[in-house]
């Protein structure tokens, strides 16, 4: 099938430099553009999936992977005794974080706020050993300090 388009193609530029041998400018432009196009129709890669999924335009709001960016695999890890632990994933994460908040418009009453909030995330992950089952447990603890306002 693709040797024959490759023929035809063939004749077809043929053709295209009888046509129009006397003017060289024109030549000149027709051949790449038509190698382009035709490159291009040959491409190997296969057409992508198509999905309904779109991914949202918002800050934050996009989908967490499986095991999350903070863990790693227990091998990984810097102790000697857990080199042979590819099955488990483990990881910890923990953030601070100042907010200054002027008249914050998600409050029912105006004024100054100056809150210390933090959130500490921990997961572990079991895979690998009782096939093709897998266990993950990921806790989070958020909270906020020195604020003025209420829940």
């Amino acid at each position: 099938m693709i040797e024959a388009e490759e023929e035809t193609n063939k004749r077809m530029i043929q053709q295209l430099q009888k046509r129009h041998s006397n003017n060289r400018g024109f030549w000149h432009l027709t051949i790449p553009v038509f190698a382009a196009m035709t490159a291009l129709s040959y491409s190997a890669e296969p057409a992508p999936k198509k999905s309904y999924y779109l991914a949202p335009l918002s800050y934050s709001t996009t989908r967490d992977p499986d095991v999350p960016k903070y863990s790693r695999p227990g091998s990984a890890r810097d102790f000697a005794s857990w080199k042979d632990l590819t099955w488990l994933d483990i990881g910890v994460d923990h953030r601070v974080r100042f907010e200054y908040r002027d008249d914050d418009i998600r409050r029912p009453v105006g004024g100054l706020d100056l809150p210390f909030l933090h959130r500490t995330r921990a997961y572990v992950g079991i895979h690998d050993v009782l096939d093709p089952f897998r266990f993950a447990v990921e806790m989070q603890d958020s909270r906020r300090y020195i604020s003025m306002m209420r829940n």
